[in-house]
């Protein structure tokens, strides 16, 4: 597989009370605000097992969950989560509609250009998954085949730099859809 498919991608929970360039004053009255506020709302994507889902009663778990109820319990606020997809989860954060994101959210030069990360606290990998018997090793194998990826997300960026005219990316808009996509892309897989 091509490099940049193979190299670890460090994921983050972004614990971004702060938004783009703000000083150590304006960064403050943010936190003063969510304390004043009583309340803590944090952008997580349900869709992003074994992070953060749905269980079958609609209640939030997962390990961001968990970080985010640990977060709200430690500074004594009541806890907002708000549904979110890769492609809306900055965005939510800087217009306002959240007040930080706990998500599987990689570090990237752009990023860092908007918001502030907290330190990595897992890895993960990105890689091109295919059914066995199509022997699939290469990046130019890809050529002709319909490739899934999550819309926004680190994997649709270096996926789509990676990958050689004639490769068919299909976006879709959360990790869950772009795993089981593969029954509709690619029938009879397993």
């Amino acid at each position: 597989m091509h490099k940049s498919l193979s190299k670890t991608i460090a994921v983050t929970a972004l614990f971004a009370t702060v938004l783009f360039g703000l000083s150590n004053t304006a960064r403050a009255d943010a936190l003063d605000k969510i304390k004043a506020d009583g309340k803590i709302r944090v952008s997580i994507d349900p869709a992003a097992p074994p992070y953060s889902v749905l269980d079958e009663t609609g209640k939030f778990i997962g390990s961001e969950v968990d970080v985010a109820q640990k977060l709200a319990k430690d500074w004594n606020l009541e806890l907002e989560v708000v549904p979110t997809a890769a492609a809306n989860r900055i965005p939510y954060l800087l217009s306002g509609k959240t007040d930080i994101v706990i998500s599987t959210l990689s570090i990237t030069d752009e990023r860092k250009k908007v918001i502030d990360f907290s330190k990595p606290y897992s890895a993960i990998q990105i890689v091109v998954g295919a059914r066995k018997d199509d022997g699939l090793s290469k990046i130019e194998e890809l050529v002709g085949k319909q490739v899934a990826v999550t819309r926004g997300s680190t994997t649709d960026t270096e996926i789509t730099k990676a990958a050689l005219p004639g490769t068919n990316i299909v976006r879709f808009e959360d990790d869950s859809t772009s795993i089981t996509a593969r029954e509709t892309i690619c029938p009879g897989s397993s």
